[in-house]
């Protein structure tokens, strides 16, 4: 997890996302204050990053995963994961910030 974390504050994602964790997770988001997304009604969509008997995994949802099913849930491994975490991460922004510029980071890169 800590690679998948280094690679996003060296693409600044973390000027755009909120990181916060619970007991199992790692979790993502773009509210504006660390109040809990449990006591938003509705609760906004996040990110989570975690492990379960699959390994590790990336999920999108509107709720805790620990106690429901989430809308996309993908197993990661170490190569894979700041690419799965990228395109998790634009989709959160998408759907929470669809007036405000795309992050540079989610720029397309040249090869």
């Amino acid at each position: 997890m800590l690679s998948v974390i280094r690679t996003g504050v060296e693409e600044s994602l973390d000027k755009y996302f909120r990181a916060g964790q619970s007991m199992q997770h790692i979790i993502f988001s773009t509210c504006d204050s660390h109040d809990g997304l449990e006591r938003y009604n509705p609760a906004p969509p996040r990110v989570t990053i975690g492990r379960d008997e699959g390994g590790y995994f990336l999920a999108y949802s509107r709720s805790n995963v620990w106690f429901s099913l989430p809308d996309q849930k993908d197993i990661i491994t170490s190569e894979d994961a700041p690419k799965v975490m990228r395109s998790y991460l634009l989709k959160l922004w998408l759907e929470t910030r669809p007036n405000e510029p795309i992050p540079p980071a989610f720029a397309p890169r040249s090869r």
